[in-house]
């Protein structure tokens, strides 16, 4: 398999040593990659392996767990399949979605309550493993915040502040995919205050990590983004050969960070 290596990188201050593309993404973001041959699609690594016979099925699992300090490594990636022991119960698979753009990559239908309260329905999203945080519409993010007595937008970070005497207020917030809901209690809404130094945050604050989309994913048809913050709390199969994603429950699902 031919790979590039780059000979000049913008980001010079990104805290990691490569990106590792996997996934359904039209076949034009892997041109202009080899030098000399820059009309010669790249295969994502799983079509790769799998025509090598390394790997039985075009899949790949990913496993995370919830961290309280710096440094700690716990990601797992499972290529041509998924890990079982990492998850409870099976998995929940659900068709990536028909719509235009995100039927190229993990995009997939769901909505999302606080409580008991519906407050973005049935809608189109990603799941995405090189985001941080959770982003829902903005409508969405208003009934959230306004459920929270006392919560504000921190205008040095952009992200919720929610006051102390609020905490044991708080309400699972609920993400039904293909009608199973995959629950975030309000622990795990909350960003880890050991880790606040790390973001730049206020050390005594608390942080939730539900944020609002901006406009340019607004304007591309994207009605939510679930990043790192919940996929260390449920795994993920991704089943390239059929287009669709799986989600399950973990031990890790209701740990108290």
């Amino acid at each position: 398999m031919e790979f590039g290596v780059a000979s000049h990188v913008d980001v010079v201050d990104a805290s990691l040593d490569g990106i590792l593309y996997i996934g359904l993404g039209p076949a034009a973001l892997s041109l202009h990659v080899i030098i000399p041959k820059p009309d010669e699609p790249v295969p994502a690594i799983t079509d790769a392996l799998l025509v090598q016979n390394k790997i039985r099925r075009s899949m790949f699992g990913v496993s995370f767990a919830p961290a309280t300090s710096q440094g700690i490594v716990n990601g797992i990636l499972n290529l041509g399949g998924t890990d079982r022991r990492k998850y409870t119960g099976k998995l929940n698979w659900v068709d990536v979605t028909k719509h235009e753009i995100w039927s190229q990559y993990w995009g997939f239908e769901q909505a999302i309550k606080y409580g008991k309260q519906t407050i973005q329905p049935l809608s189109v999203g990603t799941v995405d493993t090189g985001t941080t945080l959770i982003h829902i519409r903005p409508q969405a993010f208003e009934a959230y915040y306004r459920s929270i007595l006392g919560s504000k937008i921190d205008k040095s970070t952009g992200l919720l502040e929610i006051p102390e005497e609020s905490l044991e207020k708080m309400k699972d917030m609920s993400f039904v995919i293909n009608g199973v809901s995959y629950e975030l209690t309000p622990n795990a809404q909350l960003w880890p205050r050991a880790l606040n130094n790390m973001a730049h945050l206020n050390a005594g604050k608390y942080y939730s990590v539900i944020n609002v989309l901006g406009n340019n994913e607004l304007d591309h048809g994207i009605n939510f983004i679930i990043g790192y913050v919940f996929l260390q709390r449920f795994y993920t199969g991704y089943d390239v050969s059929k287009s669709r994603v799986g989600f399950a429950y973990t031990s890790s699902t209701y740990d108290v960070k």
